[in-house]
């Protein structure tokens, strides 16, 4: 046992030197510069030339994501798991059947959610590559009032209006969350609210969903791990959007935010359970799942996600909940 503890030590050391590389290879400041190639509004030989400046450190940062990725499944091995993501799932309290059956799950949404949106036909090759981030053709800039939000929610639940009452919402460009100020009686909303746009709106119903769960959990005295969290979370928000916003601005959003969360949530689940994976290819074949036209062979963008890099298995921990939800609430009830 002592030789074991010693052994995961050792190899978490090593797991954090291989991180510690990656992070001098794509630093904050040259992560910013690359995201503004993979986002700015030039042609794509133009974002060629920019991206071969970074082309060499990025597959040698690829290489030891690859690496830290072996130690951290290591790591478990040490501690009694299979890998990874046997480890994560048992203390996110992820249901057996639903990790069983989350690769599955996930193909069956994808299908289901391209089937929903229209892209503008004759759209150059190039709009499928790493190098944009496309749209449906429907992308409207609406912007929801909270107000407009609480009386929609107010018509389809009974305990909203006691609960709106103890909503406080606190504008900060960070990490959105849900916090539980029992000395005040109050539930601390978290979120960046400057565009109103649906992104945004939807994160502020997502937090909303947190709070309601909370307070019923408060209740009954009852608690319960982020899987079943998470799950309450999407729910509530995939209802409550899906009433306030229109049928094709609904869909088009969807599509995208099913797109972020699947890509790096089933990323993370391939990277720890498959053998000899490389993660930049992985990547790419991931994004290829949403597009018209499968033309990505690489892509380096997540090595610019500080998440996917320092809090392994946050985005696969949110994602198992989001397509349990996304069943429950679009599939069951559009089908």
């Amino acid at each position: 046992m002592k030789n074991k503890d010693l052994l995961y030590k050792a190899t978490l050391f090593e797991a954090g030197l291989e991180l510690h590389k990656i992070r001098s290879l794509v630093t904050d400041v040259k992560a910013k510069r690359l995201r503004r190639i993979f986002f700015a509004r030039v042609d794509y030989a133009e974002k060629l030339r920019k991206f071969k400046k970074y082309e060499k450190d990025l597959k040698e940062a690829d290489r030891s994501f690859a690496r830290f990725v072996k130690l951290l499944n290591k790591s478990s091995v040490y501690k009694g798991y299979k890998n990874f993501i046997e480890e994560i799932s048992e203390k996110s309290e992820i249901p057996e059947n639903d990790l069983k059956n989350f690769v599955e799950n996930s193909d069956v949404i994808i299908s289901f959610i391209n089937e929903k949106v229209k892209f503008k036909k004759g759209t150059p090759r190039e709009y499928w590559s790493e190098f944009y981030l496309p749209f449906p053709a429907h992308r409207s800039q609406k912007k929801y009032e909270i107000d407009e939000i609480y009386r929609v929610w107010k018509k389809t639940d009974p305990k909203a209006k006691e609960l709106i009452n103890k909503i406080r919402i606190k504008r900060k460009n960070q990490e959105a969350s849900c916090i539980y100020n029992s000395g005040k009686d109050v539930f601390e909303i978290r979120c960046d609210l400057v565009t109103k746009t649906l992104p945004e709106i939807f994160t502020f119903v997502h937090e909303l969903g947190h709070a309601r769960h909370e307070k019923i959990l408060l209740e009954s005295g009852s608690q319960a791990g982020r899987y079943l969290k998470e799950k309450n979370a999407y729910e509530f928000a995939l209802r409550l959007v899906k009433k306030i916003a229109p049928e094709d601005e609904f869909w088009a959003y969807l599509w995208f935010k099913t797109k972020e969360i699947l890509v790096n949530g089933l990323f993370e689940y391939f990277v720890y359970t498959k053998h000899n994976i490389k993660p930049a290819k992985l990547y790419a074949e991931l994004h290829n799942r949403f597009y018209r036209k499968r033309v990505q062979r690489e892509n380096y963008y997540y090595l610019t996600i500080p998440s996917l890099l320092i809090e392994n298995g946050r985005f696969f921990t949110a994602c198992v909940p989001f397509v349990e939800a996304f069943k429950e609430v679009i599939i069951k009830v559009d089908s």
